[in-house]
């Protein structure tokens, strides 16, 4: 019988079997109140959370230390070694039911909402992510995923995909080869992907003005999105960017990259509307007072 991760938010920490692994980077030791408010909430119901930084102020690391086990390491290999040195720290894993990884590259602003909705209806072993792209190849993207199932967590490739793992010190290869490379390895060992967010005829039209906003216009992708094999082009954009709307109503969670960077030049001024006062408190202390000022100021 699946297990019933609704009913064990309710349950302490000895009866669950979830396990948490919180990959986090900031170059100055800050640890921004979400990601506290985050942590709290899942701590009622996780086995164990186990929080890895390459660089935590001691007020912070003392603000966590009720709720999670930290690591503190060398900032190198990127959140991949973050999570391969946290799956290290888990205690008893083939008990363990279900790891769920994500890191600080976004904000979020209900943990409950997040996790109602990622949670529900978990019943098919597998690996999970929040969202997936197929750019350069089909796979889960890497700021929010799971492992689901005790088979999965306690088989070969699962051992043997993070065994090994050795550090790279270039974000592109990190990317191609871990990104990328884990969710075909998966594949490949005949286990199963699920994508959480599932896009509506309305969300991938939605996707083309998003598109057309971008910095650099492709007449390529253009004319595949607006193909007649099912807007099938979508799949190689970034949907934390291009429906990035669609992202914060369902999760309640933005990436920061989109709010500080925006590389894809899309249109964010509607978030100030969708922020009560709290949140973007929230916002603020996770961006700094300037980009948020840029954020509130952003034209619809």
């Amino acid at each position: 019988m699946p297990y019933d991760y609704l009913s064990a938010c309710s349950m302490t920490k000895k009866n669950n079997k979830m396990v948490f692994i919180i990959a986090h980077y900031d170059n100055d030791g800050h640890l921004a109140q979400h990601i506290v408010n985050h942590i709290r909430h899942i701590s009622a119901f996780a086995k164990q959370i186990i929080f890895v930084s390459t660089n935590l102020k001691a007020e912070h690391s003392e603000i966590l230390a009720p709720y999670a086990s930290i690591l503190i390491r060398p900032n190198i290999g990127y959140d991949f070694w973050s999570y391969k040195l946290g799956l290290e720290l888990i205690s008893n894993i083939s008990e363990v039911d279900h790891i769920i990884m994500w890191n600080s590259s976004f904000v979020c602003f209900k943990p409950n909402k997040l996790y109602e909705r990622y949670l529900k209806h978990l019943n098919k072993e597998g690996m999970y992510g929040l969202s997936t792209c197929s750019l350069p190849a089909y796979h889960i993207q890497s700021y929010f995923f799971s492992f689901y199932g005790k088979s999965v967590i306690n088989s070969t490739a699962f051992k043997n995909w993070w065994c090994n793992m050795t550090p790279l010190s270039d974000k592109d290869d990190v990317i191609k080869k871990y990104e990328v490379g884990m969710s075909q390895w998966f594949i490949d060992h005949q286990i199963a992907l699920h994508d959480r967010t599932k896009l509506s005829i309305r969300d991938l039209l939605g996707i083309i003005p998003n598109y057309i906003n971008a910095i650099k216009l492709n007449r390529h992708w253009i004319k595949k999105l607006l193909s007649k094999r099912k807007l099938s082009g979508y799949r190689a954009l970034n949907i934390t960017h291009f429906l990035w709307e669609k992202i914060f109503r369902e999760y309640s969670i933005i990436k920061i990259e989109l709010l500080v960077k925006n590389p894809t030049n899309q249109k964010i001024g509607k978030l100030k509307w969708l922020l009560n006062t709290e949140q973007k408190t929230l916002l603020k202390n996770s961006i700094g007072e300037q980009n948020f000022k840029k954020v509130m100021n952003e034209k619809i």
